[in-house]
């Protein structure tokens, strides 16, 4: 990640981070295929999975191009990477920043809960937009963490939530990241 290959869960051991991961999967994914889908994506084509994680979209991509289609998935720490076997996958342990790809080589390019982590966040969008082919689609999901609120509870627990919140974005400003990008992309893009 460009500034910093300092990933905040890197230290994680192996079988809790790869429960966060797949609780992440667990959550997201169902509306991230659905928004893949929208793309119209179809066999033959070329993605890019930036921030792999435990890999499942990037599995699932892989089936949905095809044999004829290809699958990049790129991530820090390719430990839950290494298992893919699979012909139309290939797994890059890199910082995506920095990682020598063709221009315009790509039909999609998706990413979740990756750019909130980078310190140059518009460094790693020029890249990607770079990487699409003409027409070609970029599908980025991001978390806004300052839009959780309590909007139940006692004033001990709405309290309680907007401490938790303020640690929140002390650890990403710490960090010398947005907390609260995801509600910025638009505008961003």
């Amino acid at each position: 990640m460009s500034g910093s290959t300092d990933y905040i869960f890197s230290n994680t051991q192996n079988l809790k981070e790869l429960e966060r991961l797949q609780a992440v999967e667990q959550i997201f994914d169902p509306k991230t295929r659905e928004r893949i889908l929208t793309t119209g994506i179809t066999e033959k084509w070329q993605c890019l999975e930036v921030g792999a994680g435990a890999g499942a979209i990037a599995k699932w991509l892989a089936t949905v191009v095809g044999k004829s289609g290809k699958v990049v998935a790129v991530d820090l720490d390719t430990r839950f990477l290494a298992k893919i076997k699979s012909p139309n996958i290939e797994v890059l342990e890199a910082d995506f920043c920095h990682l020598a790809l063709e221009s315009q080589s790509f039909d999609l390019i998706h990413a979740r809960c990756l750019l909130i982590h980078i310190q140059d966040f518009q460094l790693a969008l020029s890249k990607m937009v770079d990487l699409l082919k003409p027409g070609g689609w970029l599908v980025i999901e991001e978390p806004d963490f300052s839009a959780a609120k309590a909007i139940a509870g006692d004033s001990q627990m709405c309290q309680s939530v907007k401490q938790v919140n303020l640690a929140i974005e002390k650890m990403f400003a710490d960090r010398g990241t947005d907390y609260a990008l995801g509600g910025k992309l638009p505008e961003v893009l």
